[in-house]
């Protein structure tokens, strides 16, 4: 399954993206929320959803 990880901070979205590849998820990694709606907008979009303030 895949998840988001949005997080405008290079570093935390690296390390969050790393952890929801050890739980078993593929990441999609997006540095902002305009890029996160657009990933959503995708026929193959990510389920799941972990996202900064």
């Amino acid at each position: 399954m895949k998840l988001l990880v949005a997080d405008d901070d290079l570093t935390s979205r690296t390390i969050l993206a790393a952890i929801v590849k050890k739980w078993g998820y593929e990441s999609v990694a997006v540095e902002d929320g305009e890029v996160a709606w657009q990933a959503l907008q995708k026929t193959d979009a990510p389920l799941l959803l972990l996202i900064d303030w």
